[in-house]
């Protein structure tokens, strides 16, 4: 398979997974640091939660620090 093939498979994933996890999170009443939690549990880093949830990477690494504090899962690992 070439290389640009697996890029074109790549992306179309990656717009799939945004629309299923944009489903997931579009509680209005649901705060950003829950679905900052949410998303942690998918061994995401803050520049993707903050590209998904469309907020700054400084906001989603406040929370997800927050959530770190509180000793809270991230993944499959308790974040440390």
């Amino acid at each position: 398979m070439a290389e640009e093939e697996l890029i074109k498979i790549i992306k179309k994933i990656d717009k799939k997974l945004v629309i299923l996890l944009n489903e997931n999170l579009s509680k209005k009443d649901q705060k950003v640091k829950e679905k900052v939690a949410y998303l942690a549990k998918f061994d995401l880093d803050y520049n993707e939660i903050a590209q998904i949830l469309e907020i700054r990477p400084t906001h989603a690494a406040k929370e997800l620090s927050n959530l770190k504090k509180r000793g809270v899962n991230h993944g499959s690992k308790k974040i440390e």
